[in-house]
């Protein structure tokens, strides 16, 4: 009725909730971050990228409580057209255009609509011919590095499975909750207000007597380098240094430790911010009389690949570097667990 789909109305309802949780009386900007897929901007040698590609980028709208609720739809619908063309924006950029400083949040939540591409029978078919089973695609789960990500798909009935991920530092289990509760009610509702008069705060009368969850304030990400020894190994064997940024996935290098079938020690050199770490006092630290080997999942393994380039010039600072993409924590303990197995390979 109102010529706006699914992802819309969901985005228009998270906008009502961010308002609600804000306090304000009157009209009020609010912005939260809308992931878009990447497969829907032509770009050359897409086909051959496998995986789900996508982006997540700030969307802001206005909020007023007098305004007939079909003015916001429209808005946040017009909103998203506008963020397709710009679907391959990295986050760093968008931050530099906002003026923000390196270390902030473009939004404290994101929303995630999770639409999964039928594959035609007939491919299908065809493939089940050459004996070839395809699944549909299937997104990588993980910790949110925000308070709150919204992720909504359909289920195989049909309906809108809705999923919150949540930093419990920011969030209490029962503010989460209450958040996902507050959605689904909101959303029951939309279908009811037919009238083309109905504001936005006709939509949000049946929560005036609900508590508003509350999100605790961050505290700063602490700087500097922690190091830590998660396995010590056998004397003599090579040293293992795992460099941990954000963006890692939570849990795999203490995977990759607990399985791993080597000798070698193994070290997590932590990186939470700015650092500039050298290959020669790694090596004076870890390894002064055996060989060092870096690696890293994902930013993790590119941080690696820096410290190694950075120090290339150095005496005697030659160091085998070991990088593996972002997946799960296991999927990613694996796939640098086969890394590390072929440096060894190449050593023997």
């Amino acid at each position: 009725m109102r010529g706006v789909g699914e992802s819309s109305a969901l985005h228009v309802v998270w906008a009502l909730l961010l308002y609600r949780a804000a306090g304000a009386e009157g009209p009020l900007p609010v912005s939260f971050g809308v992931h878009l897929s990447g497969r829907d901007v032509p770009m050359q040698g897409a086909a051959g990228i496998p995986g789900l590609l996508g982006n997540a980028l700030p969307m802001t709208v206005t909020v007023d409580p007098a305004a007939p609720l079909a003015e916001l739809l429209h808005e946040v619908r017009d909103t998203a057209f506008d963020l397709i063309a710009h679907a391959w924006v990295p986050a760093d950029r968008v931050r530099a255009w906002s003026g923000r400083g390196e270390d902030t949040d473009l939004t404290d939540t994101v929303v995630v609509f999770d639409s999964r591409p039928e594959l035609p029978e007939a491919l299908l078919a065809e493939l089940r011919e050459q004996g070839v089973q395809v699944d549909v695609p299937q997104s990588v789960s993980g910790d949110t590095s925000l308070p709150f990500t919204l992720v909504a798909q359909h289920s195989p009935e049909g309906g809108l499975l809705l999923t919150g991920l949540y930093d419990r530092a920011s969030l209490a289990d029962g503010d989460a909750s209450a958040t996902l509760s507050q959605c689904v009610q909101l959303l029951r509702s939309l279908p009811d207000h037919r009238d083309l008069r109905c504001t936005v705060a006709q939509v949000l009368e049946p929560l005036r007597t609900s508590d508003v969850p509350r999100v605790a304030p961050r505290s700063p990400a602490p700087r500097g380098l922690a190091l830590a020894v998660l396995r010590p190994g056998e004397p003599l064997s090579d040293v293992i240094c795992l460099i941990g940024v954000p963006g890692v996935p939570a849990g795999a290098y203490e995977v990759l430790a607990r399985d791993h079938q080597g000798p070698e020690r193994i070290v997590a050199l932590r990186m939470e911010g700015p650092a500039e770490v050298s290959v020669s006092v790694l090596r004076e630290m870890l390894a002064p009389d055996r060989r060092l080997v870096l690696g890293g999942c994902g930013p993790g393994g590119s941080a690696a690949y820096e410290i190694a380039r950075r120090g290339a010039a150095e005496p005697g600072s030659a160091v085998a570097v070991v990088m593996t993409g972002v997946g799960g924590a296991t999927a990613s303990a694996q796939a640098l667990a086969r890394g590390l197995r072929s440096v060894r390979a190449r050593d023997v």
